[in-house]
């Protein structure tokens, strides 16, 4: 790996993680997800510092290339990110339906509440 590829990567890292942590104050991120990302950004710092250990960790798994390893690595662990998004996004939409009927039911309770008053205030004037 060129000395300026290891520099871009380096650099590219640090504004990621600055980015994060400026969308973390903005409250747009939650640290918990951030974390996610974090040790991504540390992933790519370290085998940017040490391309070495790319060729090591390939040549142990029988891998035929360092960055075939990389893609590998990177691509499982988008598709992690990906199915732990779908988990919560499942979660949020269930419990956003159990809101609605929830709701749906408070207001037609209101409702029948509002029409009983109206009747006993029609009777009451009568």
């Amino acid at each position: 790996m060129s000395l300026y590829l290891r520099i871009l990567l380096i650099v590219m890292s640090f504004l990621a993680a600055v980015y994060a942590v400026h969308q973390i104050r903005k409250s747009q991120m939650k640290i918990e997800n951030a974390i996610y990302w974090f040790m991504f950004i540390l992933i790519v710092v370290v085998l940017s510092i040490f391309p070495e250990l790319a060729m090591i960790l390939a040549r142990i798994l029988g891998i035929e290339s360092p960055v075939n390893l990389i893609y590998l690595a990177m691509i499982f662990l988008l598709l992690v990110k990906v199915f732990s998004q779908s988990i919560k996004i499942s979660q949020m939409e269930y419990k956003i339906g159990i809101l609605a009927q929830e709701s749906a039911i408070m207001k037609k309770k209101a409702e029948e509440n509002d029409a009983g008053k109206m009747n006993a205030d029609d009777a009451t004037k009568k």
